[in-house]
C-alpha cells in the first residue's frame, strides 16, 4: 500500500495514528518563543506551516463553538462535521476551513488552554509575517489567523490565559526529548527535514552563513559545521 494511502487509512480508522500524523499535520516548536520559532522556519515551511496553523485554528474554534453533523467527503464517506457562525455570515463559501484531525496531539494541546491557543496564534502571524518577508506577497491563510487572533473560541476556558501546558510531540519516539520540546523538534528538523531545508528560497543550505541569515544556528551547528 502506497504510504499516501496508508495514512489516509490511519486517519479514518484511528489506529495508532500518532507516528504517521505527524508526518502531515504540526506544529515545529523550533524556540519556545513563537516568534522566533517561526523564523527558524526553512522556506519550505514557511510556506506549508501557515496553512497547517490555519487548520487547527479552524477545527479548535469549529469543535468547541460549533454544532457536530456527520457529512460527506468527496468520495462519499461518512466523517464528522462541525457547523460555525461564521458559516452562517457568509453562506457563500466557508471563512474557516473545515474541522480536521480533531484528535491530532498538536490540535489537543492547542484547545487545552487559551494561553497555548494564543502561542499558536502569535506563531501563525509571524509565520504569515516571515512568509511575505521571505516572499513579498501575502500568505492565503493569514486572513484566518488574524480572524482567530482578534476573535477567541467561547468556550475555551477564559481564565486559562496565562497558563501554558507542555508542547506535543508530534514525531517519531527516535526524536522525542522528555519534558524539552524545543531540544526534541530541533533534533527532528536535522534528522529528518535537513534533505530539503534551504533558507532564503532556495540558496544552499551550508555554502553560505552571514550575519543576520535566517539559517538558524543550530541548524549551522548540527549539519554544516
Amino acid at each position: 500500500m502506497a504510504l499516501a494511502a496508508q495514512l489516509i487509512t490511519v486517519i479514518f480508522v484511528g489506529s495508532s495514528p500518532t507516528r504517521l500524523i505527524g508526518y502531515i499535520m504540526n506544529i515545529f516548536v523550533l524556540h519556545n518563543s513563537p516568534l522566533t520559532s517561526a523564523h527558524h522556519m526553512c522556506d519550505k515551511h514557511i510556506v506549508k506551516m501557515p496553512v497547517e496553523t490555519a487548520q487547527m485554528l479552524s477545527t479548535i474554534h469549529r469543535v468547541l463553538d460549533g454544532e457536530e453533523y456527520v457529512g460527506y467527503s468527496k468520495t462519499g464517506r461518512r466523517i464528522k462535521r462541525w457547523t460555525h457562525w461564521l458559516d452562517g455570515d457568509m453562506p457563500d463559501r466557508k471563512f474557516l476551513y473545515h474541522a480536521t484531525m480533531v484528535n491530532h496531539p498538536c490540535t489537543i494541546w492547542a484547545r487545552e488552554t487559551l494561553g497555548n491557543y494564543m502561542w499558536l496564534v502569535y506563531h501563525g502571524l509571524e509565520l504569515c509575517r516571515e512568509y511575505t518577508r521571505r516572499y513579498n506577497r501575502r500568505h492565503a491563510s493569514q486572513s484566518i489567523i488574524e480572524f482567530c487572533h482578534e476573535s477567541w473560541p467561547e468556550n475555551i476556558d477564559q481564565d486559562t490565559y496565562h497558563k501554558r501546558t507542555p508542547f506535543a510531540q508530534a514525531m517519531p519516539d527516535e526524536y522525542k526529548v522528555e519534558g524539552d520540546a524545543v531540544s526534541a523538534y530541533r533534533k527532528y528538523y536535522v534528522g529528518e527535514k535537513a534533505g530539503f531545508a534551504r533558507w532564503k528560497k532556495g540558496i544552499g543550505r551550508c555554502d553560505y552563513r552571514k550575519l543576520h541569515d535566517p539559517l538558524p544556528e543550530w541548524f549551522y551547528v548540527a549539519v554544516c559545521v
